[in-house]
């Protein structure tokens, strides 16, 4: 009974149907990842720390990095069918789980080797996240405010990095094991949010079911001549219409078919379905080959851009203490403005993209401003504060179109996650490669202005992919607002 009547009071409260319903679970999908981005920044933020007090070179830094993305080059491949099999509320628990593991035992040890264990598991879930979370937003959104929404989740994740890179430097003045203990502290509570996320999910979901449900069997009986109060109809015997994708805020809830029984209701084996049972490997491999030319490009765009920006950012710190003679402190205050740039601007791109379109576009811009931004920087010595806000510019530019651009070249929702987890494997490709290449750089050359160069270049990369992408059959998609977006996949 008083489950009933708290169900009832829900429904009423933020109703499935609703705005504020589908804006909740933003706020709590991005609340759930707050914590792994906190904590992905803290060895950068300690790596002077690491470099003087246990005598590690720069490499063996850009190597923790790595060890984050080495599991990520494939995982989120498989993630993405593991989420579209049991579902986004359970991965969020699972992967969240690890998480928190891997945070704790990066904070409990100083032997490299546990360390580099830990941001394996610590980077296995949080990247896994990354699928879960854009999939839950891009199945909630769909339709509606989706670039807006996906940027306001890049928002928390660069708050999230902001909040690491000013707290953090000045923690590890105290002990630099207090600050990945407080990072790990930050991972459990963003576990608590998830519990809530995936609770509201689930009940979101079966809301969404039995009304579909209900209202198929209504529209399967006619209404008898004086239908009394409830009755859908206005008009006496007339037949109540099933609600459509449109009427209905929220994911699509599909019929389930019977095991063993076609659709069509008749009593009959569907050999082609119960004979063959695909293992998920082969299931992989077809939604492979279903995958357009411009999703395959927006997956590369993906990895020339993150690995261009984050290694960056992750080096930032020390790459002012040691080419600018900045202290830990104001470095980390000077890095974080990017993250900070990112909060305000991300949204706001995701809005002119929603209102105006031309995503390729944007990506190659930013691509372009965030090379320009590297080559001045390893050029020169002027004031780097200049430069550490185009980057920032750039870095709001890129990544508020191509998350929302991955469901437009992939519309069909029943692909999507998978679809996410290549763009997601894609950047981890890149994320594992070049924290080395910048560590190494930077222990044979004692500087970073060719770790600069490097990135640079590569940026240059996604910038020409970025324009490509106007050469592809989903040009036009691409540089529709988000309101014609349905109309154009249709068409």
């Amino acid at each position: 009974m008083a489950r009933g009547w708290a169900d009832s009071l829900l429904r009423r409260a933020v109703h499935p149907h609703t705005a504020a319903f589908r804006w909740s679970i933003m706020v709590l999908a991005s609340l759930m990842i707050f914590g792994a981005y906190y904590a992905y920044d803290s060895i950068g933020s300690v790596a002077v720390d690491l470099k003087e007090d246990l005598g590690w070179s720069s490499t063996q830094v850009g190597l923790l990095y790595s060890a984050y993305h080495v599991p990520n080059t494939i995982a989120p491949f498989l993630g993405g069918l593991f989420v579209d099999r049991v579902g986004k509320s359970i991965a969020t628990l699972v992967f969240n789980g690890l998480v928190v593991v891997g945070s704790i035992l990066v904070a409990s040890s100083s032997w490299f080797a546990l360390m580099v264990f830990g941001r394996f598991l610590f980077g296995l879930g949080a990247e896994n996240l990354v699928v879960v979370q854009s999939s839950l937003v891009g199945e909630w959104f769909a339709g509606k405010e989706m670039a807006l929404s996906m940027g306001l989740c890049l928002t928390f994740a660069r708050l999230a990095l902001f909040a690491s890179l000013f707290s953090l430097p000045r923690l590890s003045n105290i002990s630099y094991s207090l600050a990945l203990w407080v990072s790990a502290f930050v991972c459990v509570a963003s576990f608590v949010t998830a519990l809530v996320m995936a609770a509201l999910d689930l009940w979101g979901r079966r809301v969404l079911a039995e009304e579909a449900q209900e209202g198929e069997v209504i529209s399967a009986v006619p209404r008898a001549s004086g239908g009394g109060a409830g009755a859908r109809g206005d008009l006496a015997g007339e037949v109540a219409v099933e609600p459509t994708r449109s009427d209905v805020e929220g994911p699509l809830v599909e019929e389930e078919a019977t095991p063993g029984v076609a659709r069509g209701g008749k009593d009959e084996v569907d050999t082609d379905t119960t004979a063959v049972a695909l293992s998920p490997l082969l299931e992989f491999w077809q939604k492979l080959r279903q995958y357009s030319m411009a999703m395959w490009i927006v997956a590369a765009v993906s990895l020339t851009f993150y690995p261009s920006v984050q290694p960056f950012a992750s080096f930032g710190v020390d790459f002012l203490t040691s080419d600018y003679g900045y202290d830990k402190a104001r470095a980390g205050d000077i890095i974080s403005m990017i993250s900070f740039t990112t909060m305000f601007l991300t949204p706001a791109f995701g809005h002119l993209l929603d209102r105006y379109g031309h995503m390729s576009l944007c990506m190659a811009t930013g691509a372009a401003l965030l090379s320009a931004c590297l080559l001045i920087l390893a050029a020169t010595t002027f004031n780097p504060i200049p430069m550490i806000l185009g980057v920032g510019v750039a870095y709001s530019m890129v990544p508020a179109a191509i998350w929302p651009a991955v469901p437009r070249v992939v519309p069909e929702a029943e692909h999507q996650a998978t679809a996410f987890g290549i763009t997601t494997a894609a950047y981890n490709v890149g994320l594992f490669v070049f924290p080395v290449v910048v560590g190494y750089l930077q222990d044979t050359t004692g500087s970073y202005a060719w770790s600069d160069v490097a990135l640079a270049s590569l940026s240059a990369v996604c910038c020409l992919l970025s324009i490509s992408l106007s050469f592809t059959s989903y040009s036009r998609v691409l540089s529709l607002p988000s309101a014609r977006t349905t109309t154009a996949v249709a068409s």
